[in-house]
């Protein structure tokens, strides 16, 4: 039989057989000696604690009589092994404990005080959602606190009803750039134990989701100058009335969409993001649809008038017509010559026309490459222009000074030509695009004329970009002469 002991030093419960009760014995864990006494109380505990508790999986060493000098009494060798009990502990059953989650990061936001009945709280105040609830805090004014479970009322929009120091105060939340609508349900049921701590983030409102709409008014603003769709619908100016009808449509809607206020940010977003996005893909797609003309390769060649005086693609043989020239020239003995192919299918006009320039002002200033400056000479141009097309509008496009890297400088400009009330067979508004060439004696108008004609085509751009100026043929009178 053993008996539970208490160590006189560590006061640490041990067990020793009973025949050595009395004696001088050796605690196991501080080492120390002390006489052996039965310990009623901690034969309790221990009797009480050897049910829930399982020993130990390493066995102590057993106490022992040491080895003394004559004052000490020698132990018998034990029968029974004694037992190192652990301390009594109430048996408690293990439960799992519910989870915690992590502390949060405290929601700031503002709010204005809509009713307070008291009218302790007014104007405008900083709210501080945290774990534990609401706090408003105001200058000069001690802080209130709405703890998480009381009285929460959300009465829709941004406003709710909190339970402030026993009273029902009325806030609207007034955060910018925020989904204030969300951010104010989400605070009510969280306050009233209901839904979980509102994510600050997910209410935030991109600064880019308000810049859709007129990102993509300038997207349409600047298709208008392609004559996309149709250039033949209503001409330039129903091609720029179609695309921005589609343009205000659809950044009309995606405007709607993002002003939402029961919509959260992400939903917004792609709400908009997906109009914008059709929008686009329709100005993507008017581009296959858009007519133009397209003239076949093998009508192209290379021409050079008698005198050599330039050089130019063009799809055919020109005709070559004359016309006296306007009394602003100051050399009427020299006749406008125009070199002309007309294409039926697509309906083009390829012209270059070459009349000489006016000596006043002091003459053509001589620059090598041709001239840039001499604005008299692309006036004079220019006027020709309008006698030859009385009825023109400037269309959105270049119009002004051009300075290649290579070749010689021209002026550039596009006009929209409306139908002559006078004409009855010519009813269809046209597209006439121009490069203005000024050299020592003579002005060059390298010209395109037709429904279907874009400046920015491939056939319009291999049709000006081949033209050069070269040196006249030595003897030659005027472009017909060799």
């Amino acid at each position: 039989m053993s008996a539970a002991i208490t160590c006189a030093s560590c006061k640490r419960p041990l067990r020793v057989p009973e025949n050595v009760l009395g004696q001088l014995v050796q605690c196991p864990l501080c080492l120390d000696e002390f006489v052996a006494q039965a310990d009623p109380a901690a034969e309790s505990a221990a009797r009480a604690a050897e049910a829930p508790i399982k020993r130990a999986a390493a066995r102590p060493q057993p106490v022992t009589a040491p080895v003394q000098d004559d004052e000490v009494t020698a132990v018998e060798e034990f029968e029974e092994a004694p037992e190192w009990v652990e301390p009594a502990v109430e048996a408690t059953p293990q439960r799992k404990s519910a989870h915690v989650p992590a502390p949060v990061k405290a929601l700031v936001f503002s709010v204005l005080v809509a009713r307070d009945p008291d009218r302790v709280l007014r104007g405008r105040m900083e709210a501080e959602l945290t774990a534990e609830g609401l706090y408003l805090r105001k200058p000069r004014q001690a802080p209130v606190f709405a703890p998480v479970g009381g009285r929460v009322l959300y009465l829709g929009a941004n406003r709710l009803v909190v339970t402030v120091e026993g009273r029902e105060v009325e806030l609207t939340v007034v955060k910018p750039w925020t989904s204030v609508y969300h951010l104010a349900r989400d605070t009510a049921g969280f306050l009233g134990g209901k839904g979980d701590f509102p994510n600050g983030r997910a209410y935030d409102v991109p600064w880019y989701l308000y810049a859709l709409p007129p990102a993509f008014m300038v997207l349409a603003l600047a298709a208008i100058p392609l004559g996309l769709v149709t250039d033949s619908w209503g001409g330039s100016w129903g091609s720029a009335f179609l695309w921005c009808l589609v343009a205000a449509v659809v950044a009309g809607a995606a405007f709607a969409v993002v002003m939402q206020p029961r919509l959260m940010p992400r939903t917004r977003l792609i709400g908009a993001g997906s109009l914008v996005g059709l929008g686009a893909a329709i100005y993507f797609l008017a581009f296959f649809v858009t007519p133009s003309y397209s003239v076949e390769a093998s009508l192209w060649r290379t021409y050079v008038p008698p005198d050599g005086s330039f050089r130019v693609k063009i799809p055919g043989s020109p005709a070559i017509s004359q016309k006296p020239p306007p009394a602003f020239v100051a050399n009427p003995d020299k006749d406008t010559v125009t070199f002309t192919v007309n294409l039926q299918e697509p309906e083009v006009r390829f012209a270059v026309s070459v009349f000489p320039a006016a000596t006043a002002d002091g003459g053509l200033n001589r620059l090598p490459g041709g001239n840039t400056n001499n604005l008299q000479a692309i006036n004079n141009a220019k006027s020709r222009l309008g006698q030859d097309f009385p009825v023109f509008v400037y269309d959105p496009g270049r119009d002004g000074m051009v300075n290649p890297s290579n070749g010689m400088a021209y002026y550039q400009l596009n006009y929209r030509i409306e139908p002559r009330f006078n004409d009855k067979s010519d009813t269809v508004e046209k597209t006439l695009a121009a490069r203005i060439y000024v050299a020592t004696d003579r002005i060059y108008m390298v010209t395109l004329l037709g429904p279907k004609v874009r400046a920015g085509s491939s056939d319009t751009l291999k049709f000006f970009d081949s033209f050069q100026i070269q040196q006249p043929a030595a003897g030659g009178r005027w472009p017909l002469d060799p």
